[in-house]
């Protein structure tokens, strides 16, 4: 090799060097990323010693039911991915139930036509695009609580010797007056705080998982009743069997064990302004493992005084609440135009 084909040859080195890695640093970073999106395309994570079991068995169940629910969440998480907050994930890995009810609230939206934004950590766990503005959602699964007014746990019919077990009412209703309480205080923080807006519709979602108030939807749910003074059924009868009525009692308060009372009239109540932010209550009982994204069980309750209404009907997926101001008083009732 000559001179001049040794100075060619040095020089088409260099010129390969300048080319090639450049090359394999860009490869190197395009199979880090696709590494990184397989790894968060998978919802579950490896095992944790602290993890929720609800959350193992979901992911290492062999069973055909459990099969059935880890499909069911991953269908959910590809829908709701987009939208979850950077630490959703984790988080669900150690409640799972509360984070599962999150995410399925974020899909029912989605399937229902509405469009969503990604959340950060410190805003609500939903956020719907409204034009130019915000729905915010906030997500709540009440515990059944401790001491006298805890909800107890529901028996089974083996245990009951076939008979059907009571579930108090009134804790019930407790148990949703004081998630609302607490998730209302929670967005007045976010006010003060520039992370929400005064003028955005704000719904607090609240599932019964724990509290086994999974009964169908006949007559006026519990939930309604812990915003509006509506009390139990009752009937008066006649001789005449026609002329046999029906009807709800009045209750603006319920008193706990220790006789303080709670207000269940607070979507009524216009001295308070701290329940007016809150633009309504949605609610559901559907079971975390037998659901459907087509049918969904749910309600909402319309907050007649909301300083941000929703309109009436928003909720095609659920049997919307909503006060009809009568000459002399109010009505509480369903809107038919989502029958």
């Amino acid at each position: 090799m000559n001179t001049k084909q040794i100075i060619r040859f040095l020089h088409l080195r260099n010129v390969v060097k300048k080319i090639y890695f450049p090359i394999q640093k860009i490869m190197s970073k395009i199979r880090s990323a696709l590494r990184e999106d397989d790894q968060s395309n998978s919802f579950f994570l490896p095992y944790l010693e602290e993890e929720d079991p609800v959350y193992r068995n979901v992911r290492d169940g062999n069973g055909a039911p459990d099969v059935e629910w880890r499909r069911n969440v991953e269908e959910l998480w590809r829908n709701f991915r987009p939208y979850a907050n950077s630490k959703f994930r984790e988080d669900i890995q150690e409640k799972f139930y509360p984070f599962w009810w999150e995410m399925f609230l974020g899909s029912t939206f989605l399937e229902n036509g509405f469009k969503l934004d990604k959340t950060k950590i410190k805003q609500p766990d939903v956020c719907i695009k409204d034009g130019q503005r915000h729905i915010w959602v906030e997500a709540a699964m009440p515990q059944r609580g401790e001491g006298v007014d805890c909800v107890p746990e529901r028996q089974t019919l083996r245990e009951t010797g076939g008979m059907a077990s009571y579930m108090p009412n009134e804790k019930i209703i407790l148990r949703y007056t004081n998630a609302i309480y607490d998730k209302s205080k929670q967005f007045q923080n976010r006010l003060e705080n520039g992370i929400c807006k005064e003028t955005d519709p704000y719904i607090i979602a609240i599932h019964s998982y724990y509290l086994n108030d999974n009964r169908n939807f006949v007559g006026i749910p519990l939930i309604a009743k812990a915003v509006y003074p509506v009390g139990d059924l009752y009937a008066t009868f006649s001789h005449n069997p026609s002329e046999t009525e029906t009807d709800y009692g009045y209750r603006e308060k319920i008193s706990k064990e220790n006789q303080v009372d709670i207000q269940t009239s607070i979507f009524l109540n216009e001295e308070v302004d701290d329940y007016k932010g809150i633009s309504g209550v949605l609610f559901s009982h559907k079971t975390p493992c037998h659901y459907s994204l087509v049918e969904k069980d749910f309600v909402f309750v319309h907050n007649y005084l909301a300083k941000n209404p929703i309109p009436l009907g928003s909720f095609k997926f659920a049997v919307e609440y909503f006060i009809e101001e009568k000459e002399d008083f109010w009505e509480l009732k369903p809107y038919e135009g989502n029958v």
